[in-house]
């Protein structure tokens, strides 16, 4: 990965995983699971075009997704931990963030080996 390519990638990711840990906030369980999917889809299809890689909606929804069921019960405990006033969704957010960050550079370290 070049310089070039780890600065945008790192612009990239910071920027989904700082949406993530916001949308993570939310007090009511389960109603962040659309909009980070939404933000991770963004993510890696922004992600492919610092690679010149031709990746779909449909591959990028589908690797979020995976992604996620990979972390569930990271996912989960976040979800209970939620009805916490305050605490919770703070937790819930950072769950949130770091799911987000790891798969961001998970996917940009892939593409970068795609790439090659």
């Amino acid at each position: 990965m070049t310089d070039s390519q780890r600065s945008d990638c790192d612009d990239i990711i910071t920027t989904a995983t700082i949406a993530a840990g916001a949308v993570g906030l939310s007090p009511i369980p389960g109603s962040d699971s659309a909009p980070l999917i939404a933000i991770q889809t963004t993510m890696i299809l922004s992600l492919s075009g610092v690679f010149d890689m031709t990746f779909t909606k449909a591959n990028a929804i589908n690797l979020a997704k995976t992604f996620i069921a990979e972390n569930i019960g990271k996912y989960a405990v976040s979800q209970v931990m939620g009805l916490i006033p305050f605490a919770g969704s703070a937790i819930k957010g950072a769950v949130a963030a770091k799911i987000t960050e790891s798969l961001g550079w998970q996917v940009a370290r892939d593409f970068d080996r795609q790439s090659n």
